[in-house]
Parts: C-alpha cells; sequence; structure tokens
C-alpha cells in the first residue's frame, strides 16, 4: 500500500464534507452562534449591571429591550436549523464513506482479507467510519 502525502490525506479526510457542503455550513454556523452566544450574554450583563450603578434606568430598560430581541433571535435561528448539524451530518458521513470505501473492500484480494477475517474487517471499517464522521463533526464544532 503506497503512503500519502499530507496534503492528499487530508484531502481525503475531509472527503465527507464535500459531499454534504449545505449541511456542513449549517452545521458550522450554529457552532459559530452558539460560541457566540456566551459572549453576548456576558456582554449584556456587563451593560446592564454598569446602567444600574450609574441609576439610568432608561439605559438598562434599552439594554434589556435589545438582550431579549437579541436572544429570542438567537433561539430562532436555532430552532429553524435544529434538523442540521452534527444530527444528519454524522450519518451522511459514515453513508458516504461506506459508498465510497466499501466497493474496495469487496475488491480486495481475498487471501489479504481472510487474514485479518470477515467479522474483524468488518468491525473495524464501522468503527472507523463512525470515528472519521464524529471527528469531523468534532473539528467543525471546536
Amino acid at each position: 500500500m503506497k503512503q500519502l502525502a499530507l496534503k492528499e490525506r487530508f484531502k481525503r479526510y475531509i472527503e465527507p464534507i464535500f459531499d454534504s457542503k449545505r449541511n456542513y455550513f449549517i452545521h458550522l454556523l450554529q457552532s459559530i452562534i452558539r460560541s457566540f452566544s456566551t459572549l453576548l450574554h456576558i456582554f449584556f450583563v456587563e451593560r446592564m449591571v454598569y446602567s444600574l450603578t450609574i441609576s439610568d434606568i432608561e439605559l438598562f430598560h434599552k439594554t434589556l429591550i435589545f438582550y431579549v430581541i437579541t436572544f429570542l433571535l438567537y433561539e430562532l435561528v436555532w430552532f429553524l436549523t435544529r434538523k442540521v448539524g452534527w444530527v444528519i451530518n454524522i450519518p451522511n458521513s459514515r453513508y458516504f464513506i461506506f459508498k465510497k470505501y466499501l466497493s474496495k473492500l469487496i475488491r480486495m484480494n481475498s487471501e489479504d482479507y481472510e487474514k485479518i477475517g470477515t467479522g474483524k474487517m468488518i468491525s473495524i471499517i464501522d468503527s472507523a467510519s463512525f470515528f472519521w464522521a464524529e471527528s469531523i463533526s468534532q473539528i467543525i464544532e471546536k
């Protein structure tokens, strides 16, 4: 078996992303929004505490209204994209991996296949496809 260059290995690693670009883009968008939500909470709470310390009730009410509107929009976006993300990407990626590499396994030399064992080979492919799909999803979320 020939050794692939690092660039080629990376291209093969992210192949499932290009199979379902839209879903992975929405997953990335969800992760970015989720990351910024904590910062927004901190910002709004800081602004509200500041407005209370200077006794500016009008600023407090404006900040509170803006805070509520922002997080209602956040929840709306989250609700609209709830069916996309790792929940749909992992099975789609696993299907892509099986579709692409299972035919190569079937065409493999039977002697090499028998050395490993059928059950063990199926177990390796199943766990590897899950790990592969899960790791891509984790990279996008982080």
